[in-house]
């Protein structure tokens, strides 16, 4: 349950940002929405894509090592979105990480369905969506937090950080309990 809040609170921190950040390097407010419009739609596209990917890889190598690999997808493609000058230089950091997020909720399930008892599977579920819609109601209000005390840039930094810290923690979980799927 952990897991599910960071990575939907990590997914979350970013976008409700995403039009001041366009308009800081455009310095034109005509076409910063539809631009950031964009940026965002890029970003869940390429997650769609990532959630179907992730189900072929996943009956390959495990459902926990998909979940660390579109953990550390999303972490490296995180990294320079912080150094981003020109907005299309998000559109492509934007797609590359989405499709990485993208794979991260359908096997964090995955393992869920594996570990929980098949009587409990709707309460469990239950309390996953809950703990999800924690994370999307909490990331935008630590991004904004971030990028008015630190910076704009500052959401994609932070991101990077917890998406390391979940990347940490679930190699080692997995390691310990040694999850396969």
């Amino acid at each position: 349950m952990i897991v599910i809040f960071f990575i939907q609170f990590a997914n979350s921190v970013v976008s409700p940002i995403i039009p001041l950040i366009v308009l800081n390097m455009t310095s034109a407010i005509e076409g910063t929405g539809s631009l950031s419009g964009l940026i965002i739609g890029v970003a869940s596209i390429a997650g769609a894509f990532g959630a179907i990917a992730v189900g072929k890889v996943s009956n390959k190598v495990g459902y926990a090592e998909a979940l660390l690999m579109c953990i550390a997808g999303a972490f490296i493609f995180y990294i320079p979105q912080g150094f981003a000058t020109q907005p299309w230089h998000l559109i492509v950091l934007r797609f590359l990480s989405g499709f990485f997020m993208g794979g991260t909720m359908p096997t964090a399930n995955a393992l869920i369905a594996l570990q929980a008892d098949k009587s409990r599977h709707g309460a469990i579920y239950g309390l996953a969506s809950a703990v999800s819609s924690g994370g999307n109601a909490f990331g935008p209000a630590f991004g904004a937090l971030a990028a008015s005390t630190i910076g704009y840039p500052a959401v994609f930094f932070t991101t990077t950080i917890m998406l390391g810290l979940l990347m940490i923690g679930v190699g080692s979980q997995a390691r310990k309990a040694k999850i396969r799927g």
